[in-house]
This record gives C-alpha cells, structure tokens and sequence, in this order.
C-alpha cells in the first residue's frame, strides 16, 4: 500500500468544485488553482517550494457587467491560450465556459465569457491545426461535442459539432486510432456509456467512431496505456454504483469494458498514475461521501487490486496527482467540499521491496544503499545518496551525500548530514535536525514535534499537533500543520506559513514573508529583525502583532498597509490593513 503524509490543509472558496495544477508565476514550482461555485471564484494557491502553498489573488467569475455568475466552477483547466508562455485558465459549468490570462505572476485578467451555449466539461488543444489552442467542450444541454476555435484576435467561437448521446459528461483527448491526431471520449450519463469521436482529416472535423455500454453513469474519466501494448486505454468512475470501470482500448477507437472494481462512495474524480513506484500504472478514485481516496494498485497486464483506502478529509470532489514537494513521487491535492478547503497529502511510499528487517538483521549500504533499521535502532550511515528506513523509535543519522531518512512509526531523533536531505517523521514525536545542505523536512503524522532546518536553504512541514519549527541559517520554507504551532525563520529571508491552528511565528533576522492562515496568531518582531510583510493579519480573526519588552514602536499608515516601526527602523508590514480600524491589545510587548 503507498504510504501517504496526513492532509495538509489549506482555506479555499466555499464548496471548491474543482482544482487543476499549473505554474502561474513562472518560479518553476507547480501552483494550485481552485474553483468555487458557491464563493464564485478561483482561489489561486502559490507554491513556495517543497510542497508548501500561499493564498495567490482569487479570481471572480463574474459576467460582463460585473455581477457574479451562480453555480460557475465544476470544470477547471489550465492551458496557454494565447501562446505568451503564460498559463491561462478555462472554467466552464452548464450554461456557461469562461477564460482568464495569466500574467505570469500570479494574476488573472478579469474573466471573458466564450460560450453562451450548455458546456459541461471541457478539455484543450489545437484541434483544427493553426497553432492556436482552442476549446473542446461537452455540451448538456444539446448533446453534443462543440469546438470553440480560437481566432487570431484570441476570441472563441463554436465553429463544428459532433451529435452524440444523451447527458454528455466528462471529456478526454488522445489518439486512440493511431493516426497521430487527437481524438475524443466523452461520457455519456444518462445512457452510461462512452463514445468516442475520431478526429478526421479536415480542419477540426469529428466523426463519432464508437459507443461501449458501462454498468453505471460516466461521471470522470482518465486516460493511459494500462497493459503496455502501446494502445489507450480509459478508465472510468460510476459513482451511482461506486464502481471504477477498465476500458481496454484496440487501436482503432473501439473499447471493451475489460473488468469493474468496487472503490469508496460517490466516486466524483479519478486519476492514473504510478504511486508505488513500481513502473505500473495505479487508479485513484476521490470519494465524495467517504471522504477518502481509494488506490487500486495496476499489475501492468490491465488488472488492478482491490481499493485500498486514503482519509482526506470531509468531501473530496476533484483531485490532481502531480509531484508537488519535488521528490520525483505523485502527491494528492484534493478539492474538500465539505470543509471548504485543499487537502495536500505527500507521497512517502519507500522503494518496491523494502521493509523491516528480520529480527537481529543489520542494515547494509553500499556507496549509494537503500537500507532499513528495525525498531529501536539507533545507526549511523556512510557516505553516498542513501535511502534509510527506520520502523519505530529509532536513532538516524545521515552521512555525507543526497539521503533520505524515513521513520515509520514511534519516537524518532532524525539527523541530515552534508548534503540535500529529505526526512519525514512518523506519527509520534520526532526530533529532526536537517543539519548542512538544502533539506526538505516533513514532521509525519503526529506528535508535537521539533524541527530544525540548519544550514542551508530548508523546506520544513508540520502536521498534526503542536509542533516548533525553526529554519535556522539559509533563505527557509516553513509550513505550520492543524496544530498551535511555533515557527521562527532564522536568520535569511524566509517565507513562513502557520496553518490552521493558533501560531506564534516570528521571522527573526533577515526581510520574510509571514502568513499566519486561520487560527488567531501572534506575529512576533523584535530589535534587529528585517523588514517582515504580514500577508493576511485579521484583528477579527484574533490575530495580534508582539514586539519584545523594552522596545518602542511606531504605528502609521503607508498607502494600504499598517506599517510598525521599531526604534532601531525594524519593521512589520501588515499587508492591506486599516490602521484605523484595528482594536485596542492588537499590538503588545512582552
């Protein structure tokens, strides 16, 4: 079973509908967008490295004069409209598909209406050959494909379709007759079934090649090559009958339901991809009533296991499986409904064929060595690019060179060593000390833990309970979990997020970028610190600024931030504040 972190949260629009993965303000890091059709806008989640978010600038879906447009946001997708480098984004819902540009630094123009048609569900790509991206969209309301070409001026227009069964639903493109051109597959719901149009020779012209019969109503769909003989295969979620459906593919556009595997409750979402590591490709299905994740690990032949299951929290709509903390691993963001929030859960499945030892045996390396530690051990690696497994109370310290420790249970003391470490605690009380290098440090599941960065430029994470987070020296990432924690930068410009508890964070020295998320918390400054920014303080939220005893401060408005300045020219920015309107006790010493 892949071994997955608990969720990391994050505050989205009410009810998110739908989430897609992007790179919005080119750092190289993948962003999040998600969308909202009760809040009626686009929450833009930044990456800040090691899988780490912080709220982006929302984007309101509204119409032409302004006013919001109800019910907008099932469907999300990201492309390059205009060719400028730029993700763009689609959103698309019955009745209406919108557009918004990307500036490349993680802002959107105010959304353009393109349909005034029934789109559904949409998908991108260059259907009639021009260069240019259009839009690909299933249409409820009239059954029946529609192709939005894109014109030289960037406007869209429906331009062909292709009649196809009742109730079209999700869509996917790909070539599944082997002709290197793109085709479609759509879901049918009211007749549960899928059809598949093939693209022909002319410029973005269809033509409906086949139909297979499911056993429940296609509401998402996925595609890839499930048993490696070089042809597409689908898969498909029936969420009336909680089941996924295999679809095995023949070449020329033809399918045949292949197998049926029951998965969690309301199955709204599936994805493929290797979670396990092994070369094969997995089913992953997003669980709305369970609130869970079901796995279906693939054998490579186009069977699967049985579901095996993943809390993610209350009501998972949509998900993305992406590498999102840059280990090489597929992680999970999900789109939470019922709790109004992004679920982030990291990929810590070990490497096929590792597991603990057997009594009284002893760890092995080599000059690179995947190597396992049984309970209670305490051990002390060599040098070279290790991957160390402890299973419980255990003692690590890394060696010279690129490692990775992970600790699967118990209390743990976790060192780094020279290098670029990646370490990942366990549900009980860990110690970790990152130690030399750029190290990526994620606390597990539990426990009030402590966290050291060290030298280097470090990602830190924390999950549940109380935990004390520092970066220490270097330019650091700091991420706080569900509990009330503690998070100091250290000296370098740090970025520092608290989480959803009550956080005391403090940058200390060097200018860092602070968000405290939900909770009342406590930003600290003091003599000597930087020139810290304070991207979301709320005074109605219970958050409060300390300056340390004997310091004096100043409180002035600079444009439309509150701006604190200490005696020795230290300051705080409280981004987009009133100063007027704070209340008394929002600033203090101690």
């Amino acid at each position: 079973m892949p071994t997955f972190s608990s969720p990391v949260t994050y505050a989205v629009g009410a009810a998110p509908t739908s989430i897609a993965v992007g790179h919005f303000n080119q750092d190289g890091l993948p962003d999040l967008a998600v969308a909202s059709n009760t809040s009626v806008k686009v929450s833009i989640l930044l990456s800040t490295a090691g899988g780490a978010f912080i709220a982006g600038t929302d984007v309101p879906l509204t119409d032409a004069s302004g006013g919001a447009i109800p019910n907008i946001g099932d469907q999300l997708t990201v492309a390059d409209l205009n060719a400028d480098g730029h993700d763009d984004l689609v959103v698309s819902e019955l009745f209406i598909l919108q557009t918004a540009l990307g500036d490349g630094a993680g802002h959107f123009a105010a959304p353009i209406t393109a349909s005034p048609f029934f789109p559904n569900f949409a998908v991108v790509g260059d259907v009639n050959g021009d260069g240019r991206t259009d839009i690909l969209t299933s249409d409820n309301g009239t059954d029946r494909l529609e192709f939005y070409f894109q014109a030289s001026d960037g406007s869209f227009s429906v331009s062909n379709a292709v009649q196809v069964g009742h109730g079209p639903g999700p869509l996917a493109e790909g070539d599944f007759n082997g002709d290197g051109k793109p085709d479609l597959v759509v879901g049918i719901l009211d007749d549960q079934t899928v059809q598949v149009a093939l693209r022909g020779n002319g410029a973005g012209q269809f033509t409906l090649a086949s139909t297979t019969a499911l056993g429940g109503a296609p509401n998402a769909l996925a595609i890839a090559d499930l048993n490696g003989d070089g042809r597409l295969d689908l898969v498909v979620t029936e969420s009336d009958v909680n089941k996924v459906g295999v679809l095995l593919g023949d070449g020329t556009g033809h399918f045949t339901l292949a197998a049926q595997y029951l998965v969690g409750h309301d199955p709204e979402d599936v994805k493929l991809a290797d979670v396990d590591g092994d070369g094969r490709t997995d089913i992953l299905t997003a669980n709305t009533a369970d609130g869970t994740v079901s796995v279906l690990l693939g054998d490579g032949t186009g069977a699967f296991g049985a579901a095996q299951t993943v809390a993610v929290g209350t009501g998972p709509t949509q998900m993305v499986v992406a590498d999102l903390d840059g280990d090489g691993r597929p992680d999970l963001a999900v789109a939470l409904a019922g709790a109004d929030e992004v679920a982030v859960l990291f990929n810590r499945t070990a490497a096929p064929g590792s597991g603990p030892p057997g009594a009284g045996a002893a760890p092995t390396a080599g000059a690179d060595g995947v190597l396992q530690v049984g309970t209670g051990a305490s051990f002390t690696a060599g040098p070279g690019d290790d991957v160390i497994t402890g299973f419980g109370h255990d003692t690590i310290e890394a060696g010279p060179g690129n490692d990775e420790i992970i600790a699967q249970g118990g209390n743990n003391l976790l060192y780094g060593g020279a290098g670029n470490d990646f370490i990942n605690g366990s549900s009980g009380f860990d110690a970790i000390n990152g130690n030399q290098g750029n190290d990526i440090i994620d606390g597990g599941g539990g426990g009030n833990d402590w966290l050291l960065g060290g030298q280097g430029d470090d990602v830190i994470t924390a999950r549940a309970g109380d935990n004390l987070l520092h970066g220490n020296l270097g330019n650091d990432t700091l991420q706080g979990g569900t509990g009330h924690d503690t998070l100091h930068g250290g000296q370098g410009d740090d970025v520092i997020v608290g989480g959803s508890g009550n956080s005391w964070i403090s940058g200390d020295m060097g200018n860092d970028t602070l968000t405290g998320g939900q909770g009342a918390d406590t930003f600290h400054t003091g003599f000597g610190q930087g020139h810290d920014l304070v991207t979301d303080f709320s005074a109605a939220q219970g958050d409060r600024v300390q300056v340390d005893a004997g310091e004096s401060w100043t409180v002035s408005q600079s444009g439309a931030n509150t701006l604190v300045t200490l005696s020795d020219g230290t300051s705080m920015i409280l981004q987009n504040v009133n100063a007027a309107s704070l209340p008394s006790g929002w600033i203090f010493a101690l």
